[in-house]
């Protein structure tokens, strides 16, 4: 593919971009150091509006036009902010995505946030969830939480589920 650029820059534009970035990640002309013409160069917009910019993206090798590079429910800004890695979604390798350590209390830096020896993967967590005037109360290992759906249950006063995850501690 011919993108009639300076064969001899690797930013022909000179916005910060590294030419095939802008081609084939961002979305933006690898010719014009402002392609949308809204005064702000490419390199400093914040394409998918994760709050890091675009020439912060290329450096870290996050996907500038996908606000969760890891797919973890954190925006990559949030993760850089809270020193977690954007391009890995269990930041402590505790079986936990980043993003429901953070919702759920549990430090997503720490495979045992509260140091006492059980991982955040075993830890006993209850959770109290509301959909309009149904409120559901969830005790279990933390990672039931990563995977737990309940849906169209009526009539129903207790609700007990056990998955065995094949997990030994």
């Amino acid at each position: 593919m011919q993108l009639g650029t300076d064969s001899f820059s690797d930013d022909t534009d000179g916005d910060g971009l590294v030419d095939f970035v802008e081609a084939y990640f961002s979305g933006t002309n690898p010719r014009i150091a402002d392609s949308d013409g809204n005064g702000i160069k490419d390199g400093d917009e914040d394409s998918d509006e994760d709050g890091i910019s675009n020439l912060v993206e290329q450096d870290l090798g996050t996907d500038p036009t996908d606000q969760d590079t890891d797919n973890d429910n954190l925006f990559d800004g949030e993760e850089i902010a809270l020193g977690t890695d954007p391009l890995n979604s269990d930041s402590d390798n505790d079986m936990l995505p980043d993003g429901m350590e953070v919702k759920t209390g549990s430090s997503p830096l720490m495979a045992d946030s509260d140091q006492d020896t059980i991982p955040d993967r075993d830890e006993i967590i209850t959770r109290e969830i509301f959909r309009g005037s149904i409120s559901i109360n969830i005790t279990g290992k933390a990672m039931i939480f990563n995977t737990l759906q309940v849906s169209n249950v009526s009539n129903v006063s207790s609700l007990s589920i056990f998955r065995d995850t094949g997990a030994s501690r």
